[in-house]
């Protein structure tokens, strides 16, 4: 028995060796250009895509672009690497906001605060589904320039009825910053008068990375903004209902996403008012909403916190969103996590961590969907697959470091060690 456990052990020390061996002959042969490297070592990896978590691995990144990942033992490295030793830590890709509603108009000092606090907080990325995208394109610049630190910004234009401008009144704090809403580029009013080409190629040229559909839209002009936006490569968003249009009609359309659960009680009466009812889900015209959504790729904001922050978790609205979003995550309807706030709850609460954590503990959904709905779903969404939303040779080194695994538990997605944004570690 002992000669046996003898020649095991020598057999697994003759293996090490040769693995040893060739991963040095392998380096050997590697050759690095210069740049800075940095390796993240003894890590577990959750990628963003797929479902197996990778143990006792390593990544190495070069300057702000992933280079290489592998095991541990064999990764190759350049002799001026600097080594941060994780010790098992998680690591994922950086966290996106697929609904934020960034506020323009408060002093930059409180503003830079707010972005700052984000990118320690692991988002990296922040979908604003309504905003003034000027100001967005002048935090962008300086973000890029490393004038401050700050996510990645996509902003929506935006674009409703004349119905939606006479009444609204958030309309206001555009005017006081000298803007006329309804007529600005990344700001239209849609009625039967208006070139839509002309409109969305202006929407466009603002800087907006999607057009977003609100209210008073009659439904040719929905259907051919949707076309004249995918001709010139432009996002569609729209809300799950719209004033004159059903939601089978909306996903019909093959737009990009559709947002909150809630809206799918929605429908049109015969007098064509919208009727609600959130007591009883008419599974068989939601069933058909989701799969066309499915058939069409369209990804679900369902926004699930807002509806127990702000109606309670026995209210109509919280129980219905939390058996829509089920329903939804069961089908396979790709799902992205938005909180619809500015980034934070007025407690200073990160607003997308507690919509992460009512995915998992309201609606059922398993931890690492739930990780993916942050990560790479809203990376596909916003069309920048190729180079964020998972760890991945050659994409971005945009990287979440937590202390304590939120894949085991969704609560812990708050533990952060660091973040690296384009490669930048930024500690708590």
């Amino acid at each position: 028995m002992k000669i046996k456990l003898y020649i095991g052990i020598l057999l697994l020390f003759f293996l090490s060796s040769c693995e040893n061996k060739n991963s040095t002959d392998a380096c050997k042969k590697e050759s690095f250009d210069t740049g800075n490297y940095t390796l993240l070592k003894n890590a577990t990896i959750f990628d963003g895509i797929s479902e197996d978590v990778l143990n006792n691995h390593s990544v190495l990144i070069k300057n702000d672009i992933i280079y290489d990942i592998a095991p541990d033992s064999i990764i190759c490295t350049p002799k001026n690497v600097k080594i941060i030793e994780l010790e098992g830590r998680l690591i994922s890709p950086g966290l996106i906001e697929s609904h934020g509603h960034q506020t323009f108009n408060e002093p930059w000092d409180t503003t830079k605060i707010k972005l700052e606090k984000l990118v320690f907080a692991g988002i990296t990325g922040i979908r604003n589904m309504a905003g003034r995208v000027p100001s967005y394109n002048e935090w962008t610049k300086k973000i890029d320039a490393g004038q401050v630190i700050g996510p990645n910004i996509y902003s929506s234009s935006f674009f409703a009825g004349q119905e939606f401008f006479n009444v609204d009144e958030r309309l206001q704090k555009y005017r006081d910053f000298g803007d006329n809403p309804g007529q600005e580029d990344w700001m239209k009013i849609i009625d039967a008068d208006l070139d839509i080409s002309v409109a969305v190629a202006k929407a466009k040229r603002s800087g907006a990375t999607g057009i977003k559909l609100y209210a008073s839209l009659q439904p040719d002009w929905v259907s051919t903004i949707v076309g004249e936006a995918q001709k010139q490569n432009l996002k569609v968003w729209s809300h799950a209902h719209l004033q004159f249009m059903e939601s089978i009609d909306i996903v019909s359309l093959k737009l990009n996403s559709i947002s909150h659960a809630e809206m799918l009680s929605h429908t049109i009466s015969e007098n064509y008012e919208v009727d609600k009812n959130r007591t009883k889900i008419d599974t068989t015209r939601v069933k058909g909403i989701f799969e066309k959504m499915i058939e069409n790729e369209i990804y679900f904001d369902v926004t699930l916190e807002l509806y127990y922050k702000y109606y309670g978790g026995d209210s109509e609205r919280a129980i219905f969103s939390t058996q829509i979003v089920k329903m939804a995550s069961e089908m396979g309807v790709p799902i992205v996590a938005g909180s619809d706030s500015e980034g934070f709850w007025n407690e200073g609460k990160i607003a997308l961590y507690d919509e992460l954590i009512t995915l998992v503990e309201k609606a059922g959904i398993d931890t690492k969907s739930a990780l993916k709905s942050a990560t790479y779903n809203p990376a596909r969404l916003l069309g920048i697959e190729e180079s964020h939303g998972s760890i991945s040779k050659g994409k971005k080194a945009d990287i979440v470091v937590y202390d304590v695994n939120p894949v085991e538990d969704i609560r812990n997605i708050s533990q952060i060690h660091f973040t690296l944004k384009n490669g930048i570690i930024y500690h708590q």
